[in-house]
This record gives C-alpha cells, structure tokens and sequence, in this order.
C-alpha cells in the first residue's frame, strides 16, 4: 500500500504539472504514454501467441500531435488544406493490413489484423482526446473533471468494496469488485465531481459558466464510465493470462492499468460537452 501510495503521488504531481501547463509538454506526456500503452496492449496478445501489426498500430499514434498541432474542432479531424485526411490513412492503412494478411496469410490472420485495429482505438484513438478536452474553452478544468472522476471513483469503489462489500460484481472476471464497491464508486464520483463545479462556479474559474447540475450528470455517467474502463481491461488481462499489462508503475502496473478508467472518462467529458451541454446551455 506504501508504494502504491507514493507512487500514485509521484504520478499525480507529474500529470497535474502537464495538464496545467499544457501545450507541448502535455501533448509529449500523452503521446508516450499512448505509445507505451499501446506496447503494453500488443505484448499482453503476443502473449496469448496473436500477431498484431504493430507498426500500423503505431502510427495511430501520431493523432495526438496532430490534434496539438492543428487543433480541430472536431474529434478524428486531421485537416490540411481544407481537406480531413484522417479517413484517407484509415483507408490506407487497412488496405495495407489486408494486403499483408494475404501475402503472409501464414503469419496474419484476420484476428490479427483485428486485434491491431482494436489497440488502435483502444489506446491512441482515446489518448486523443486529452489533446482535444485540453483544446475546448476552459479545457484545463474539463480535463481535470474527467481525471478527478476517475480517482475518486477507483478510491471510492475501492474502500466501498473493502468496508461493505459482500456480493461479489462479476467474480468471473474481476474476482475482487463488489456491488458496494460499484455503488460507491457512483457515489464518489458524483460528489466529488459535483464539489469540483461549485468551487469553480463561485471562484468565477470558468469563463462561460457551467451550471452544477451539468457537474452532477458527469459525475453520475463517470461512475459508470470508470467501471466499464477498469472492467473491459480486466477483461483483455483475463482473456491474455495476465495480472498487470506491466511494472512501469510500481504498485498500480502498467500505463494500461492506471488510465483504463480515464481512457473512458475524459472522452465522456468532451462528448458531453460538445453534444450535449452546448445544446442546453
């Protein structure tokens, strides 16, 4: 618990540091972070003896500067000179997976060509969106929503489940969640997030502001979100025959380990605010 502790401190001091200074040094962070995670991810298959096509999955990874570089307005939008060449590399880049599936069919199989894409997405594609919350009007305190419902969903559901927790969640897959623990993490999350909107409403932080009830709701679905999160990597280290995706982290595992809940939750802030809080502001 000791380490876990001082490792999570070290860890959250240095992200705090990136977020709130942004530019550069954030889109770095992110970036080799999605590259590790990404590592992380088609080791844990190679394990399990899949073939995933790493250096295509890779390149998925250049979305993040390329959202710091250009800034879109949208999501999976790479424009150059007024045209989005993000579907053209998609096209380009399935049509070299598939062409490598045919002339090493004995090496590539569809399921690797599968798992690529999936890591693709599940890693870069998600990291992306840091950049993008980080780029939105009043983008620091956003990131910060989905980081904060993230903690304090993990910590809530974890010390829920450890006080109350005597109905196991989903044994099969994660043998150590609990109801309590699920119900908990809800709790935390929506009140902490909650607590987070009506500081920065009476501090005046924000400049256009967000009502508290809009902080409510996110705090709500994170609750869900997170669990979905932590759940799905469970899933993949269940299916894989590991523990933890890695040791970079002493204490927490790998970059896997400690973002799969805010791979979900801060796509969900950016989501939420572009379609619906601009719709009903």
């Amino acid at each position: 618990m000791k380490t876990r502790v001082l490792s999570a401190i070290v860890m959250i001091s240095l992200a705090a540091a990136a977020i709130y200074f942004g530019g550069v040094a954030f889109c770095v962070v992110i970036t080799l972070a999605s590259a590790v995670g990404l590592f992380e991810f088609y080791r844990a298959f190679r394990q399990k003896g899949f073939s995933p096509i790493v250096m295509l999955g890779y390149l998925y990874c250049l979305l993040i500067p390329a959202v710091f570089i250009l800034k879109p307005e949208q999501a999976l939008d790479v424009t150059i000179m007024e045209t989005n060449i993000f579907p053209i590399i998609q096209l380009l880049i399935l049509l070299v997976m598939l062409t490598l599936m045919v002339f090493k069919h004995k090496k590539i199989s569809p399921v690797d060509c599968a798992i690529t894409l999936l890591g693709a997405y599940y890693i870069p594609v998600l990291f992306s969106f840091f950049m993008l919350t980080r780029n939105l009007e009043d983008g620091l305190v956003l990131v910060v929503v989905g980081v904060l419902g993230s903690i304090l969903a993990d910590t809530f559901a974890m010390f829920g489940g450890m006080l109350f927790g005597k109905r196991k969640l989903i044994p099969s897959l994660s043998p150590k969640k609990t109801v309590a623990g699920s119900i908990s993490s809800f709790v935390g999350s929506t009140l902490g997030v909650t607590a987070y909107g009506i500081v920065l409403n009476s501090c005046n932080l924000l400049t256009h502001p967000i009502s508290v009830v809009h902080f409510a709701i996110l705090g709500f679905i994170m609750g869900a979100t997170s669990q979905i999160g932590d759940l799905s990597a469970s899933a993949i280290k269940r299916y894989c025959g590991i523990k933890d995706f890695g040791k970079l982290i002493p204490g927490h595992g790998g970059i896997i380990d400690r973002f799969d809940s805010m791979l979900f939750n801060v796509p969900m802030v950016y989501c939420y605010i572009q379609l619906i809080y601009t719709f009903t502001k």
